[in-house]
């Protein structure tokens, strides 16, 4: 039998460019994970630093470290926010298997970045397989990490504090953007904007991290979110005054990016109504769903409750059409999006189909403690 010459040569190209690609090989190395309740530095393993020292991965063509400069805003539109960095050179020291990086430092700091954006895609590709395509878009496979003290992270520009002990959470938050930018064109879990989408998101945040709080380490105090905080719907609903007196209070000299906040602070106040303020709002007010489902998930377990929630916004679309059949108060409309009402009863006859309805009763009690009115709500 012969072999055509054009195959040859293809081949002999593949087997060249497979023996020029640099090798890859899976370390050991610190970071900073959430561990029985608190913040730790344990051993994790990476497998995305190439011998060139570049970092890749199937999911991140590579990460770019800056320190950062300055912030501005094109326009003056706060949505239009423009990071300035100068390049931060990475080198990796190796003994054996392991990674020795100095805690804290830019090579902590990436290894951290790609570690936990990892660990969150894959988490949200288990559950929801097929509705997420983590490879699709190019801009989150360039990721850029800025070295400085400044607030406001996106899921492609991730900004951590250097020297500070910054929570996975801050990762998880923004990869869960990622997720959910897909999910809420194929799921009615409502838009950025509401409160749904952004309870539902963070809860999985928290559940990734096993931990209540996030936002450690960047975000100051007023603006953290606790999951184990007790809330009350609709009392604790987070508007826009809340969020100036609270950015305000955080904004100091000692900042480096001190005049860029002060800026951000300027143009959130006069666009009040803008996307900026509105998700900042929304982050917050959606902790009043995040809150009962973080309180299930301390009676049924991490493993139950996440699969109650994603069944749950699996079959939301179904849920909707039979409104008028569960809900005893009318709806403000019929093309009203998605409330908390919606999802309280997709989630009670989801436990029915996993689980005979063994936590109904735990998920009736966690919303009305919350301050839903529960009784409007028929259970399945």
């Amino acid at each position: 039998m012969s072999v055509r010459p054009h195959f040859i040569i293809l081949l002999t190209t593949l087997l060249l460019i497979v023996a020029a690609a640099p090798a890859q090989k899976t370390y050991r190395a610190a970071t900073l994970v959430h561990q029985d309740g608190r913040l730790e530095i344990d051993t994790v393993e990476v497998g995305f630093i190439q011998d060139d020292g570049v970092i890749h991965h199937r999911l991140i063509d590579s990460l770019h470290v800056y320190k950062l400069d300055s912030v501005s805003f094109a326009a003056n539109v706060p949505e239009f926010q423009e990071l300035h960095g100068s390049p931060v050179p990475l080198s990796w020291t190796t003994r054996g298997n392991n990674l020795v990086l100095e805690a804290y430092g830019k090579e902590f700091y990436a290894v951290f970045a790609v570690h936990h954006t990892l660990e969150a895609l894959s988490y949200y590709k288990k559950h929801f397989g097929d509705l997420l395509d983590f490879t699709n878009k190019k801009k989150y496979r360039e990721l850029e990490l800025y070295l400085g003290d400044y607030i406001n992270c996106s899921p492609e520009q991730y900004i951590l504090n250097p020297g500070a002990r910054i929570s996975p959470t801050i990762i998880y938050h923004e990869a869960g953007h990622r997720a959910f930018c897909q999910l809420d064109d194929t799921l009615a879990i409502g838009n950025v904007f509401s409160m749904l989408h952004n309870g539902l998101m963070e809860y999985f945040t928290a559940s990734i991290a096993g931990h209540p709080v996030i936002g450690e380490g960047m975000l100051h105090p007023p603006l953290t979110r606790d999951a184990s905080k007790k809330v009350k719907y609709p009392e604790d609903t987070y508007y826009y005054r809340e969020f100036l007196d609270d950015l305000r209070q955080f904004v100091s000299d000692t900042m480096e990016c001190y005049e860029a906040l002060k800026k951000y602070h300027a143009l959130n106040r006069e666009r009040a109504a803008r996307c900026t303020t509105r998700i900042a709002m929304t982050h917050q007010t959606g902790m009043l769903i995040t809150h009962p489902l973080w309180e299930i998930r301390q009676k049924a377990g991490r493993n139950a409750t996440d699969s109650l929630v994603v069944r749950s916004m699996k079959q939301m679309e179904q849920v909707l059409e039979k409104r008028e059949g569960f809900l005893k108060k009318k709806a403000l409309s019929e093309k009203e999006p998605p409330k908390w009402y919606d999802f309280l009863y997709s989630l009670y006859l989801s436990d029915r189909q996993l689980y005979q309805g063994e936590n109904l009763q735990t998920i009736r009690t966690a919303f009305e403690k919350a301050g839903y009115p529960v009784h409007w709500v028929e259970m399945p």
